[in-house]
């Protein structure tokens, strides 16, 4: 996708053996440059908590506030993978990533 200037990340994470709840104890987001050599950059910690019906309904009302959104940037003009990284309560570690290829202009 492409975005323009500061931009809103959002998504949902589970972990479906989790105790109760989402099971997910935080969300970090980074921006790696694919065009050019640059260092990652911490976009921030997501926002947890955020309701999603849908994802009750697919997997239970104990998942109901899976959701997770973070605003973040503005980048510079490029080329970037943003991941997110899920934090796992019950192990105590990151488990988990998910990346999405986005431009900005």
């Amino acid at each position: 996708g492409v975005v323009h200037g500061a931009f809103r990340v959002a998504g949902w994470s589970a972990d479906m053996a989790a105790w109760a709840g989402s099971g997910v104890g935080a969300v970090h987001v980074w921006a790696a440059r694919r065009d050019v050599a640059a260092v990652p950059v911490f976009l921030g910690s997501a926002e947890p908590g955020v309701a999603r019906p849908d994802v009750a309904e697919a997997f239970g009302s104990q998942y109901d506030r899976s959701g997770w959104s973070l605003q973040a940037g503005p980048l510079a003009a490029g080329t970037y993978d943003i991941t997110a990284y899920f934090w796992c309560a019950r192990t105590g570690r990151f488990e988990d990533a998910r990346t999405v290829t986005v431009t900005v202009k």
